[in-house]
């Protein structure tokens, strides 16, 4: 077993979530995810603190050659054991996962892997299969560039959810990042091998034509939290 899905899995089966881990890491909740993700190694003082808080080792949590099997016979998970009776039925913890704000100023920030860091506090509770991937995140939509008399319609204040783990397809709804330092909610087209369409559904903005070279990263949606009003 990895050593990133490790942590994850005494994480959960301890009942704590993300942002708790982090906190007592001293590190944000994003790389936390890298960190179970595989995305990112943790530094020993990281992996020394992993260790105590979970009353194991840190050979036992580099040594990605044994099974959770081995791993409950050396007595590593038996405090585990003795929490959840059965280790097959504990139920996964809930993820607390960051939001941002997009169009109309937003206020994203990015990390050295290109993920969103640095959000103003907004945070959304998901459950374990709405936050399947280990970086999704929120972010609340402004404007009305995507809002059209009928469905799909994505009003101002609806919360969108992204998958940076998940591949964009024509004609699905993403967040795109762009090498202008901006970030948009747009419907994309691969029209051609060397462009992509930014497609408005509010007939009175524009659809937006760009290089490839010109987009850093795009993320497809995943769900909406919808607002009503």
């Amino acid at each position: 077993m990895k050593t990133g899905l490790k942590i994850k899995f005494l994480r959960i089966s301890s009942g704590m979530n993300q942002s708790e881990l982090a906190e007592q890491l001293d590190i944000t909740q994003t790389a936390l995810s890298r960190i179970e993700s595989g995305k990112r190694k943790p530094t020993a003082l990281q992996l020394q603190k992993i260790a105590e808080i979970f009353s194991t080792n840190v050979n036992s949590l580099l040594d990605e050659t044994a099974s959770l099997d081995t791993m409950y016979k050396q007595g590593e998970l038996s405090r585990i054991a003795e929490q959840t009776g059965n280790l097959s039925n504990y139920q996964p913890a809930t993820a607390v996962v960051p939001v941002f704000d997009i169009e109309g100023g937003y206020t994203i920030s990015f990390d050295d892997g290109g993920y969103p860091v640095g959000h103003s506090g907004k945070t959304q509770t998901l459950s374990a299969g709405e936050a399947a991937g280990p970086n999704i995140f929120g972010c609340d939509l402004h404007g009305d560039s995507m809002q059209q008399p009928g469905e799909p319609s994505f009003r101002e204040g609806d919360r969108l959810f992204f998958d940076p783990a998940m591949e964009v397809r024509n004609g699905s709804f993403a967040f795109v990042r762009t090498t202008d330092d901006t970030a948009t909610f747009k419907q994309v087209y691969f029209d051609t091998q060397t462009t992509v369409r930014l497609h408005p559904l509010n007939p009175r903005y524009p659809d937006q034509t760009l290089r490839r070279d010109q987009i850093i990263a795009m993320w497809p949606l995943t769900f909406r939290i919808q607002r009503f009003r």
